[in-house]
This record gives C-alpha cells, sequence and structure tokens, in this order.
C-alpha cells in the first residue's frame, strides 16, 4: 500500500489524514503496520527535514515481505519505507 503527499514550504499537505488512510488501507489487505499513525507522521516530517526539501513529494509504503511463498501471506513481516523527493 502506498501513499502520495505533497509537500508546500517544507511542510506536507494533509499529513495525518495521509498517515491514516495508509492504514486504512493496509487493514483493507488484512494486515497491521507496525508504526502508529503518530509514529508516521513523525518519520515523515524528519525525512522532510533531514532532505531540506520546502516543495516536493513523499511516498511512503507498506508491503508483506516474503517469508512465505504461497497465496496467503499469513507470517509475513510487514515493512514500510518513507521516500521523499524534490
Amino acid at each position: 500500500v502506498f501513499e502520495g503527499e505533497r509537500i508546500y514550504n517544507g511542510k506536507v499537505f494533509k499529513l495525518t489524514e495521509h498517515s491514516q488512510r495508509l492504514h486504512k488501507s493496509a487493514n483493507m489487505l488484512a494486515y497491521e503496520l507496525p508504526y502508529s499513525v503518530a509514529e508516521l507522521d513523525a518519520a515523515t516530517k524528519l525525512v522532510v527535514a533531514e532532505n531540506k526539501l520546502e516543495s516536493g513529494y513523499v511516498r511512503p509504503l507498506a508491503w508483506r515481505g516474503a517469508e512465505v511463498i504461497g497465496v496467503s501471506a499469513q507470517g509475513t513481516k510487514v515493512h514500510v519505507m518513507i521516500a521523499a523527493f524534490p
């Protein structure tokens, strides 16, 4: 699951709403993210600040690992990343 978020004046537009929607999307696919909405918000703000972005794009992404081969992804680890682009 992923979100696409715009950065304006160094801040992510509607950040918390995006983080909530990322959680909802993961739940729709029957898995839970290992980070809360508040933790995702804080991590996203840190990524934007560390990259010194005043405007740009943020892409949080969550996926299941490859620990199990088969139709069911039960028992796989959930991974989360946050990428930022100018």
